[in-house]
């Protein structure tokens, strides 16, 4: 998804924004992924395909926001 991509071929040494945690090919070509922000540590459930994609945050059973201390998250991309 190029919003999350957007920096990718920024020189700097400073680390994406984004990172993703999950990423699973469908059957109608597109794909399913979850992202974090690494300065919010928000998680977002992205969902692509041929037409187009959405993004929405993730929400628990409550409908508060996912959150993982960022200090947690992978230097790179899954």
């Amino acid at each position: 998804m190029a919003f999350f991509h957007k920096n990718e071929t920024d020189s700097s040494s400073e680390p994406k924004r984004f990172v993703r945690l999950v990423m699973e090919e469908s059957s109608d070509g597109g794909c399913c992924e979850v992202w974090a922000d690494r300065q919010t540590g928000v998680q977002y459930f992205v969902r692509e395909t041929l037409d187009g994609c959405g993004i929405t945050p993730l929400l628990d059973r409550e409908g508060k926001v996912l959150w993982t201390d960022p200090a947690f998250l992978p230097s790179k991309d899954v």
